[in-house]
């Protein structure tokens, strides 16, 4: 009987499945970078007040014509090299450069300021390493301070600006909410097209499998225990489509520097998400069976 219908409808079958793991893909897509990011959003949470700091955002390489990342050519890095030294450390006044950005955020430890030398060793590793570059502090920075440095770094081309604590605040908590919305959006939508798929796929199953499910009432099966059979096969698809991500997932997390805590979070709300998502077919399903088996 259950062949019957993947015979003649397998197509829809397939189209579930897909959707599923499309939407379990995005999901999960959105949903790491949003663990990851969060501590990072609450730490500047924390500090967003702290106006003695401000983060240096450097840009070490732009794009081409054809849209791929390239690095600087040797005349950008000695332009580089000139703005930095004439800006930071050829200059009297208040202005110092610190590393430790990290702990300073997340424990309170007090930066280290950074030589011109070292300074510039990271500014040339920056493509190999950006995450040294990312630590960064700037020190003794006025408003007008910081309008005067990135108008000059505009002027000659560098990527280069001062933000915040309560900007870079800002900008990731924009970020954290667009991305928890849109990953909301694609969900809903997502089930949506399942739920219209699926109420094809059960009209036409029941049409095909009318004969069957009589004869199946009159040898003595129950209308439950057939109710319950085809919920369990309308179903087969979502949770194909959810075995699915879990194998990819498994795969690019077992290859990548994610830990292992995360793996069991990402699988723990996939689950949960097939759960709730089947639950709600589930009853759709059902109440259509029910008023066919009546």
């Amino acid at each position: 009987m259950w062949r019957n219908i993947f015979k003649k409808r397998f197509y829809l079958f397939i189209l579930i499945a897909i959707i599923s793991f499309v939407m379990n893909f995005v999901v999960w897509n959105n949903m790491s970078i949003v663990i990851k990011d969060f501590p990072t959003m609450m730490n500047l949470r924390a500090h967003r007040h702290d106006k003695k700091f401000y983060e240096l955002e450097y840009t070490p390489i732009t794009a081409d014509k054809s849209g791929y990342v390239r690095e600087f050519t040797d005349s950008e890095k000695v332009n580089i090299e000139k703005f930095i030294s004439q800006e930071f450390y050829h200059k009297a006044g208040p202005v110092r450069l610190y590393t430790g950005k990290s702990d300073f955020l997340n424990s309170g430890k007090i930066p280290q300021e950074i030589s011109e030398s070292d300074f510039l060793d990271l500014l040339y590793l920056e493509s190999e390493n950006q995450s040294d570059m990312d630590e960064i502090l700037v020190s003794g920075l006025s408003t007008s301070d910081v309008a005067r440095l990135e108008d000059k770094a505009q002027s000659v081309k560098l990527g280069l600006s001062a933000k915040t604590f309560e900007k870079s605040y800002e900008s990731e908590y924009r970020y954290f909410l667009s991305t928890v919305l849109f990953t909301l959006l694609i969900v809903v939508i997502s089930v949506i097209i399942e739920l219209i798929t699926m109420r094809i796929l059960v009209l036409s199953s029941l049409k095909i499998l009318e004969k069957e499910i009589r004869l199946s009432r009159l040898v003595g099966q129950s209308q439950k225990s057939i109710k319950n059979a085809l919920t369990l096969l309308f179903l087969t698809p979502i949770w194909a489509g959810l075995v699915a991500i879990l194998i990819f997932v498994g795969v690019i997390i077992t290859a990548s520097v994610h830990s292992h805590q995360l793996t069991v979070i990402d699988f723990g709300y996939l689950v949960l998400m097939a759960i709730l998502t089947s639950l709600l077919i589930a009853q759709v399903v059902g109440k259509m069976e029910q008023k066919f088996l009546i």
